[in-house]
């Protein structure tokens, strides 16, 4: 769902920047042209990664939950945050 919406907001953004310079109201250079198109691109791969890791990490949890062994999230120790003081040292 986030990729998703940050893909959309991006791309919404860039087709409104692209209208505004069409229509006259902006001016983009060839420079700012190529540059809002190669970050369109890479906007678009991270997250295509971002979504293959979050399925392939989906994945293997549900494999060890059926399984039976410990579902952590990848094969590295599991790492938990320890609890903060109430009151900060002075």
């Amino acid at each position: 769902m986030v990729p998703e919406a940050f893909l959309s907001i991006y791309s919404g953004r860039l087709i409104r920047t692209f209208a505004d310079a069409n229509y006259g109201s902006l001016h983009l250079t060839t420079v700012e042209i190529i540059y809002n198109i190669i970050s369109f691109i890479i906007a678009v791969i991270t997250t295509i990664a971002f979504t293959v890791y979050a399925k392939r990490a989906l994945d293997d949890i549900k494999k060890a939950e059926t399984s039976g062994v410990d579902a952590s999230p990848s094969d590295h120790s599991n790492l938990e945050m320890g609890k903060l003081p109430l009151e900060r040292p002075k």
